[in-house]
């Protein structure tokens, strides 16, 4: 927790803590759940929509989810790509619902 790629709400003066979180994990079972559900959704959303747009798509859910901790939590470290694995599954369900209609 120590790491400089840790996010923690009082070091927001450091401003690549916003994003670089997401390359430390707490343990193996996060990282291992984080890897498998970017495999099983990230893969087809970017065969669909392209690197780029999953990739700023993937960016925004990371910066969103340290940018929500600092608000909700002010004490709370964050660490793993939980918040752009949240925001690949927003999509994908984005866009079943777009092609269920």
């Amino acid at each position: 927790m120590k790491s400089p790629l840790v996010y923690h709400p009082g070091h927001r003066a450091r401003a690549w803590r916003f994003l670089t979180y997401m390359f430390m994990h707490v343990g193996l079972e996060q990282l291992g759940f984080n890897a498998l559900l970017q495999l099983m959704i990230g893969v087809p959303l970017e065969m669909v929509h392209g690197l780029l747009r999953i990739s700023l798509l993937y960016l925004a859910g990371v910066l969103a989810g340290s940018l929500t901790v600092s608000i909700t939590d002010m004490r709370a470290p964050v660490v793993g790509g939980s918040g752009g694995v949240y925001a690949l599954c927003s999509a994908h369900l984005a866009n079943v619902v777009m092609v269920m209609k």
